[in-house]
């Protein structure tokens, strides 16, 4: 009789297991479908064009890869002239406890015109009923920048 218990706890065990590993897979599944995309929207500071393009791992870890462009930067000025084009690149992490929150910790914008580099952080919050993501960097010299969904 105790080898069947055991048998039993066993099973249970290996299927309770496999019940977890699928469901948090598809939790990061869905979070990272929440995210993916190109995301379109306009700097309210200067007006100029941003699109930004982010793929989330499916892994549980929540990682994400985030590549962006922008028609006109002002952190791109150089030598008193007005700014330029650029483009960015960084990477991100799901906020645990948040899964609505994508923490950007390192970008790197390239500015097109003389090809200096500058560092920051930012963070994105997704709100899923109006299909947006709103951009909210750390520098609180900047305005919220709402993005658009154009494509999965």
């Amino acid at each position: 009789m105790k080898q069947f218990d055991k048998k039993k706890i066993g099973f249970f065990t290996v299927i309770v297991m496999a019940l977890l590993v699928f469901s948090s897979g598809a939790v990061a599944a869905e979070t990272n479908k929440l995210f993916n995309g190109l995301w379109e929207g306009v700097d309210p500071d200067d007006g100029s064009t941003m699109q930004i393009s982010i793929i989330c791992d499916k892994s549980a870890d929540g990682t994400c890869r985030l590549i962006a462009r922008e028609s006109y930067i002002h952190k791109c000025e150089s030598n008193g002239e007005a700014g330029s084009e650029g483009w960015y690149e960084g990477t991100g992490q799901v906020a645990t406890g948040n899964k609505r929150r994508l923490d950007v910790v390192d970008w790197t914008l390239h500015c097109l015109e003389d090809g200096h580099e500058v560092h920051f952080t930012s963070y994105f919050i997704v709100n899923r009923a109006r299909n947006i993501l709103i951009m909210s960097p750390h520098d609180h010299d900047f305005t919220d920048t709402i993005l658009h969904r154009v494509s999965n």
